[in-house]
């Protein structure tokens, strides 16, 4: 929970591409973690009741959503940067 609460943060504090591939990283782990788990120990392990509460919790959601926003934030046109960074365009 502490993991996705600072990606939340990466993201919030507008450094986009780090809180993306933060966000995938932390997505991976917990896909690995509740693998191994369910291998090894079924369905009441650790790992999985783990992954169970930070589902329930709205935590898996709230990863998913942030990495989303954050990769929408770097493909739009002025990729995740303030005004300055903008594209100009002349008409006429």
């Amino acid at each position: 929970m502490d993991l996705i609460n600072k990606v939340e943060n990466q993201y919030n504090r507008g450094d986009y591409p780090a809180a993306y591939e933060e966000a995938l990283r932390i997505r991976d782990k917990i896909g690995n973690f509740r693998k191994c788990g369910l291998e090894t120990g079924g369905e009441f392990s650790p790992e999985n009741l783990a992954f169970k509460v930070l589902r329930r919790n709205g935590y898996l959601g709230k990863l998913t959503q942030i990495r989303h926003d954050a990769y929408d934030h770097m493909m739009s046109l002025s990729g995740g940067c303030g005004p300055a960074a903008g594209i100009k365009v002349k008409i006429g």
